[in-house]
Parts: C-alpha cells; sequence; structure tokens
C-alpha cells in the first residue's frame, strides 16, 4: 500500500456540511476515503497518460434507433475490434438506446477510437471516461 500523507484543507462551513451530506448518502467510510476518490476521479479525468501508455475507455452513448445509424455503428466497432474489450446496449425507449463500449489500448490510439464511435451521425449525446492503468498514487 503507498504511503499516507496527512494535510490540512480549509472549507467553508457550508461548502463542508453538504459535502457531509452527499458521502454519507454516498456511503463512504469518511472524509479522506471521499477525498482520496474525488482527487483519482480528477487525475484520471484530467489524464496526463503519454500517448504510449496502456489505458482504458468507457465511451457511453445515447444512440437514435435506426437500422442505417445500428449499421454504421456495427461497421465502426468492427474496425475497432482491436480495441473494444466489451459493450453493452440498453434498450429503454422504442426511439434511442444507450450504449457503452469500453477500450483499451495506447492511450492516443484509443482517444482516436473513441472519437471515432461519438462522431457518427445518430449519435445524440456521449460522454468518454479515461482510466490509466496505473493508478495516479502509484506513477
Amino acid at each position: 500500500m503507498a504511503k499516507m500523507t496527512r494535510f490540512g484543507v480549509s472549507l467553508e462551513e457550508g461548502l463542508l456540511l453538504n459535502f457531509d451530506k452527499k458521502i454519507a448518502k454516498a456511503g463512504y467510510r469518511n472524509r479522506s476515503a471521499a477525498l482520496r476518490d474525488l482527487v483519482r476521479k480528477f487525475l484520471n479525468a484530467n489524464s496526463s497518460a503519454a500517448p504510449e501508455d496502456k489505458v482504458f475507455a468507457i465511451v457511453s452513448m445515447i444512440v437514435r434507433s435506426s437500422p442505417e445509424i445500428l449499421g454504421e455503428l456495427a461497421k465502426a466497432k468492427r474496425k475497432l475490434n482491436g480495441f473494444i474489450k466489451g459493450s453493452q446496449i440498453v434498450h429503454e425507449e422504442n426511439e434511442y438506446f444507450l450504449d457503452l463500449t469500453i477500450l483499451y489500448g495506447k492511450s492516443e490510439e484509443v482517444s482516436l477510437a473513441a472519437e471515432q464511435l461519438t462522431s457518427i451521425k445518430g449519435i445524440l449525446s456521449s460522454q468518454t471516461q479515461f482510466a490509466d492503468t496505473k493508478p495516479p498514487c502509484h506513477k
């Protein structure tokens, strides 16, 4: 386990009270556990992975359900098959569905693969979340 370091944080009282309510509701044991998780998320969201570093990415897309769009998405996924480690489609409404695709590979290549998926016409909204394979505290 990595060595822990203590430090002080100053927050407005109202901000701290709201933080405590949120972390209790989320099930964190204490403020330290919540702060560690927030720092990890911040570092992963602002990844400093080098182009050659391996990363995971979760690409979530809300997609209009039509044969043409489904065909384009399937075609793009076949081309990116070497990067795709998993995929899940969730249908909630007849007109739209949620597509979750997990990518893995070199940072630069995974970023391009995610862009190829999310740029397909008919993708109504998308989000890509990256996670370095080496946690920030182990770099």
